[in-house]
């Protein structure tokens, strides 16, 4: 199994995002059509980690990161499909990055593909919120704290 994870302070965003699409009907799921601000998402967010790192703790999971998707993608597509044991070759790594990234515009549930929002849409009083919140696992995931 392979599970992506991502800062914590990047999903908030993502679900505001989402949310935001979804409460216009842009989204006939309704998902995270409760979150409208980063106060009222923490909460979901730290189920999501905790989970996370029950996770992530199996032998069995692979577990990548989504900025590492994002930055280091054939490598981290690579990492993957050496994990679940496939035999694939360089050209069809290469083939599966270009179908990822020609559906990204496609899709209802990518937002705007980037990192570290957080840094410039997140007021300080949000930031010192989400780092209380968050700090075990942002040290743990090895993200920056501010």
């Amino acid at each position: 199994m392979t599970m992506a994870y991502r800062d914590p302070r990047d999903i908030i965003l993502s679900m505001i995002d989402h949310g935001k699409r979804s409460r216009e009907g842009r989204d006939g799921t309704k998902a995270f059509s409760g979150c409208v601000d980063v106060a009222g998402s923490i909460k979901g967010v730290q189920r999501m980690m905790i989970n996370l790192t029950k996770w992530e703790s199996k032998s069995w999971v692979h577990t990548i990161r989504y900025e590492d998707l994002l930055n280091k993608q054939l490598e981290t597509i690579g990492q993957m499909i050496n994990f679940l044991g496939w035999n694939v070759d360089e050209a069809e790594v290469v083939s599966i990055a270009q179908a990822r990234s020609s559906k990204k515009k496609e899709s209802w549930n990518f937002n705007k593909g980037t990192t570290e929002r957080w840094r410039d849409e997140m007021f300080y009083v949000e930031k010192d919120t989400c780092r209380e919140s968050f700090d075990p696992f942002v040290r743990k995931f090895g993200y920056p704290l501010w």
